[in-house]
């Protein structure tokens, strides 16, 4: 399984050294975390698995999505897959390929996956 990989936080090498521990780069702010970047998923989040499929994925735009009945039920939008969480199944998935994977809640209240797996593993991997 693949690790939550918050996307916005991607953007900032503040959110790896804090929580890696590491650099002691200089910082502007309070040091508190920003409610804009607190994605941290819960567990009732994570320790869910749903079943889907790869709707679509844009190497251009860094990101796609999984198509989930059930959650598109429960929020009306597709699951957002970012690139990294994306990049981590080996080799690339293809579109109409089954997923297996947990999810968080971004900071718009919407599925983003984490922990993705194919549903059926590769014959020869």
């Amino acid at each position: 399984p693949i690790p939550c990989v918050p996307w916005q936080s991607q953007t900032s090498g503040q959110y790896q050294r804090r929580v890696h521990g590491g650099g002691g780069g200089t910082r502007s702010g309070s040091g508190a975390p920003s409610k804009k970047r607190k994605m941290e998923p819960g567990p009732e989040q994570v320790s869910q698995r749903y079943q889907g499929s790869l709707k679509g994925y844009s190497n251009k735009d860094a990101y796609g999505f999984i198509s989930c009945p059930e959650l598109k039920k429960q929020y009306n939008a597709d699951v957002y897959i970012h690139k990294n969480v994306y990049e981590q199944v080996m080799p690339p998935l293809q579109v109409g390929e089954s997923v297996e994977f947990s999810i968080h809640l971004n900071a718009k209240k919407q599925p983003q996956a984490c922990f993705v797996s194919r549903s059926q593993p590769l014959q020869g991997f």
